[in-house]
């Protein structure tokens, strides 16, 4: 064989070693792993899965492609094939793809879309909802989400208000307006359905 014509040709899949062949299939089972987890948080975000779920599939995920790009680090640490790195590099995009993705549905654009104001004033209740409910799974300040569950929030509400406020611990300090907030929307929806069901 004239391996001066195979390397020219970027076909070296004759000499790929088995910890390379490793390296890949591990690549792409993170990848894989990835793009699960986020459909899953995802679906969390439209109400399909609890939010603690989804906020964990989230976590995963992003877990998951950091060890793809550890996996093509390796890779161009040790001179790979091209038949090995454009796999793994393959997996990296699809891997952090699927968190960039993720984060836009379920973080960027509930949380831009609320504080439009020609929004919330031309949405329904429910569009709004939804959108809070979104924002609430990886919300570093649910805050102004709390209180537009106030008055639109209903008994959907309650899983995700109550994943929100786990890590809104009460006290002194800025949590407290916060924690108050979200305390209320629940008392809130509570009583608003003991009326609606004693009607």
């Amino acid at each position: 064989m004239n391996w001066d014509k195979l390397i020219a040709s970027g076909d070296h899949s004759s000499r790929v070693t088995g910890r390379q062949r490793i390296c890949r299939g591990l690549s792409i089972l993170f990848a894989c792993g990835a793009l699960l987890t986020a459909g899953c948080g995802i679906l969390g975000g439209y109400g399909l899965t609890g939010p603690g779920f989804a906020g964990v599939s989230l976590l995963i995920c992003a877990a998951l492609a950091t060890l793809s790009l550890i996996s093509l680090v390796w890779v161009l640490v040790r001179r790979s094939y091209r038949c090995i790195w454009r796999a793994t590099t393959l997996a990296v995009l699809t891997s952090w793809g699927s968190v960039f993705v993720a984060v836009y549905l379920i973080f960027w654009l509930p949380h831009q879309t609320l504080r439009d104001e020609a929004f919330l004033e031309s949405a329904t209740p429910a569009e709004i909802r939804s959108l809070c409910h979104r924002s609430l799974i990886l919300n570093p300040d649910p805050h102004d989400t709390f209180i537009h569950l106030i008055s639109y929030g209903d008994e959907s509400s309650i899983p995700y208000i109550t994943w929100a406020l786990r890590y809104e611990p009460p006290g002194n300090g800025p949590c407290t307006c916060t924690w108050s907030h979200g305390h209320e929307a629940l008392s809130t929806i509570r009583n608003r359905s003991q009326a609606q069901a004693s009607e």
